[in-house]
């Protein structure tokens, strides 16, 4: 069975695309007076809900909902090594509906039967052994085992074909890592009944932060990942090791959104929910929406859980690692509390993104994720005088909607956890935040601001083509396995001009991180230049009103991997592209003496293999 992804804007971005900028700003001060009253709404909500003297249901016994927070399952290397199986299967798991105010069955694709993958933590230098075994059922004769046998063959590279599901691979979002052989290869495609050996090898000078890892098969990495192919990992060292971050607690949040819809299909069960095929109400904008107003319920998960409840002390300090796993809705994280009927904002102390420390301390007031996004925070609150506990609420706030194409598109803003705010106590606990001067020696990348170019510029436009069949495409090109990839050499500095035709899209390249430059907004058909932080990051918004100019050197590494849009069920519609690093042409002069005309990893030279 093939089917496309449903898409119910292939009109609608044509309709609105020519009022996008006429009719932004009073649509924002609707929306801002609609989240305040929406927020204020859902907190009393809640505040209902839970017993006077502590932050639990009052039916939390049957309830999986303001549970205590913890963090994922965690593996660390041990001598150097990290050696661990994950099983990709179906399992079936509970999460709670908040409409419905009761648990769910729901059955999903899995790594050890888990919401969520293990946290893999290692250390520069070490070796990250992952073996892949695919329990998932066969949808079609899978034929044998070969990893790198392409995938398409000869259909449509634009038809997701839902036969190729349960086809999967990893991918570590971040690593600076070969992308060759048994590394960091998404053109592995490991068939139902298979098993795969992943050997990376983190190099001696990698930077340490927060990364992740998720599946990555072409056509059914927006399935997998929302089902909850996803997990973080962290390299240690760098930020780890400063004085006062050291001593602080420490939380990860795999935040994830799961489509789930009843399972009545072929084979189902009516007593629980599913997510096993693309649906119509599944992807696509306005849907997330919908799902979370009807009976399905559906919320921002935190680790699998739903309302999680964090407890800290007054003036205690805490480091909270973000990942958004999810597919295509945008977070834009605050901490907030309610008094008398307003909305009062705490800071945020913000010192890494996609991993990359700032060298500085950001504070703010909110702290915006796109998918693939991930940021270091910290958090500190004090009590209010005469008061021994308070409750403060991590929100996703009202943001700007992510395709761009209808303004008046409103997603409610709602509470993603509690944060209960307790009584200081003679516990010893971090209490100090850094200064900015403390972070400056914790950056690991040198500027490359006024560093000349010495490679060719590079372009990338995101394009959506609305029709019978809506195309995805990057430079007018959809991803197909047969493309010639962009080549680009080794230890080159490049500059790199981001736009999008219509909707905006997450860009991100594997492999290499890259250095924001400039940032233009086009208005009264001229390019404004913007104030923007030269920041490192791996997976960068570019709205269709902007063109983000960006710097990047490859260095390190040879070999072929991909660039794309991480609204996930756009890259696997066409909106991806292949990239290859060579040294003097010789991974070209390989794959031509061996006959491979295109892209992917029909070769498994020794010239980086782990």
């Amino acid at each position: 069975m093939k089917l496309f992804y449903l898409h119910r804007f292939q009109i609608v971005y044509i309709l609105f695309f020519s009022v996008i900028f006429s009719c932004q700003e009073p649509v924002d001060a609707r929306l801002t007076t609609r989240a305040t009253s929406d927020i204020l709404s859902e907190i009393a909500n809640i505040q209902s809900s839970l017993r006077p003297s502590s932050a639990l249901l009052k039916n939390q016994e049957q309830g999986l909902v303001y549970l205590p927070f913890a963090n994922p399952e965690e593996i660390s290397s041990i001598d150097g090594k990290l050696d661990t199986e994950m099983v990709i299967k179906f399992a079936t798991n509970r999460l709670y509906n908040t409409i419905e105010k009761k648990n769910i069955e729901l059955y999903h694709r899995s790594y050890n039967g888990r919401l969520v993958g293990p946290t893999l933590r290692v250390k520069p230098g070490d070796s990250l052994l992952v073996n892949l075994i695919n329990k998932l059922p066969v949808y079609e004769n899978p034929g044998p085992c070969n990893p790198y046998q392409p995938l398409h063959d000869d259909q449509d590279p634009n038809i997701i074909d839902s036969l190729r599901f349960n086809n999967t691979n990893l991918h570590t979002h971040g690593l600076h890592v070969s992308p060759m052989a048994h590394g960091d290869n998404v053109f592995v495609n490991l068939a139902p009944g298979c098993d795969f050996q992943n050997r990376i090898a983190v190099p001696l000078d990698h930077a340490s932060g927060t990364f992740w890892y998720h599946a990555h098969v072409h056509g059914s990495t927006a399935i997998q990942v929302s089902s909850g192919m996803g997990g973080t990992i962290l390299i240690e060292g760098g930020l780890d090791d400063q004085p006062q971050i050291k001593e602080m607690d420490e939380k990860v949040f795999v935040m994830q959104q799961i489509p789930y819809v009843p399972d009545t299909g072929a084979g189902g069960d009516p007593n629980r929910y599913a997510l096993k095929f693309i649906e119509d109400k599944t992807f696509g904008p306005g849907t997330w929406g919908d799902g979370i107003k009807d009976s399905t319920g559906w919320r921002t998960t935190i680790n699998g859980m739903v309302l999680p409840v964090i407890e800290i002390e007054s003036e205690e300090a805490q480091r909270w690692r973000f990942v958004h796993a999810g597919v295509r809705e945008t977070l834009n994280l605050k901490l907030i509390k309610s008094k008398e009927g307003k909305v009062i904002h705490e800071k945020l102390y913000a010192i890494a993104e996609d991993g990359i420390a700032y060298g500085y301390r950001s504070d703010i007031d909110s702290m915006l994720l796109q998918p693939g996004y991930r940021a270091d925070l910290l958090v500190q609150a004090k009590l209010t005088d005469g008061l021994s506990q308070d409750t403060l609420y991590l929100i996703d706030a009202s943001s700007p909607v992510l395709d761009e194409t209808n303004t008046d598109e409103y997603e409610s803003e709602r509470v993603l956890a509690l944060v209960v705010l307790k009584a200081k106590t003679t516990k010893p606990v971090a209490r100090q935040l850094p200064t900015s001067a403390a972070l400056r020696q914790y950056a690991p990348y040198p500027s490359l601001v006024n560093v000349p170019v010495t490679d060719t510029m590079q372009y990338v436009n995101f394009e959506i083509k609305p029709g019978d069949t809506t195309l995805f495409q990057i430079n007018n090109v959809s991803f197909d396995h047969s493309n010639p990839p962009r080549t680009l050499g080794l230890n080159n500095i490049q500059e790199w001009t981001l736009t999008s035709s219509l909707g905006g899209h997450p860009f991100h390249i594997h492999i290499n991180h890259f250095q924001i430059q400039e940032r233009y907004t086009k208005g009264n058909n001229k390019w404004i230049k913007q104030q923007v932080k030269p920041i490192w990051k791996d997976t960068y918004f570019v709205p269709s009103s902007d063109s983000i100019v960006l710097k990047t050197v490859y260095k390190d590494f040879v070999g072929d991997f991909v660039l794309h849009c991480h609204i996930l069920d756009h890259e696997d519609q066409g909106m991806m592209q292949c990239v290859r690093i060579d040294s003097a042409n010789t991974i070209g002069n390989y794959l031509l003496d061996q006959g491979i005309e295109f892209c992917g990893p029909q070769y498994t030279n020794s010239l980086t293999s782990n």
